[in-house]
Formats: C-alpha cells, sequence, structure tokens
C-alpha cells in the first residue's frame, strides 16, 4: 500500500503542472531540477515531485 498524498501537495503539484505545460516529464529527478528553486522543504518537494512524476507516467497531467 502507498502513502495518501494531501490535498495541498495534490494542489501544488497541478498547479505546477497547469503552469508549466510541457515541461514535466515521466523523469523523478529532471523534474526534481525544475521544482529545486520553487520549494525550499526537501519532504514536501520530494512528495510534489513524486505526485507530479505519477501523473506524468500515468497521461493525467491535463
Amino acid at each position: 500500500m502507498g502513502r495518501i498524498k494531501s490535498a495541498v501537495m495534490k494542489k501544488t503539484a497541478k498547479q505546477f503542472i497547469s503552469e508549466n505545460a510541457g515541461l514535466f516529464s515521466a523523469d523523478f529527478k529532471g523534474n526534481k531540477q525544475l521544482v529545486k528553486g520553487l520549494i525550499v522543504n526537501k519532504r514536501t518537494r520530494n512528495i510534489v515531485v513524486g505526485y507530479i512524476t505519477r501523473l506524468a507516467k500515468t497521461g493525467k497531467e491535463k
């Protein structure tokens, strides 16, 4: 079983995707570099980037 992400994390991830359409891919490390300057907290950043990567892999990033 996986962890459940809070609504704030999901909303933040979807906001990043909508603002930067086409930049994010299914690569976690690449996505992390894109978000690195925007979110300072390491744990929060990894959760948001993980959700962005998951959405990109499933094709639901729209």
